[in-house]
């Protein structure tokens, strides 16, 4: 999918901007609280969709 390897230094920064604009969530793993796990919180799809009626709009 991607050409080269995505590392975490890629990975991790990326994520963390999609936390900070409300797109996903991030928390400790409960079975192991060093890791995280990430989850999307609904606001994902009402992005998407703004951003395909602003296009359409430009388009029009």
């Amino acid at each position: 999918m991607y050409p080269e390897r995505i590392d975490n230094g890629q990975l991790y920064p990326g994520l963390d901007r999609l936390v900070e604009k409300g797109l996903i969530t991030k928390r400790a793993k409960p079975s192991d609280k060093r890791r995280e796990e990430y989850a999307l919180t609904g606001q994902e799809k009402w992005t998407v969709n703004e951003y395909a009626r602003f296009i359409q709009d430009i388009a029009d």
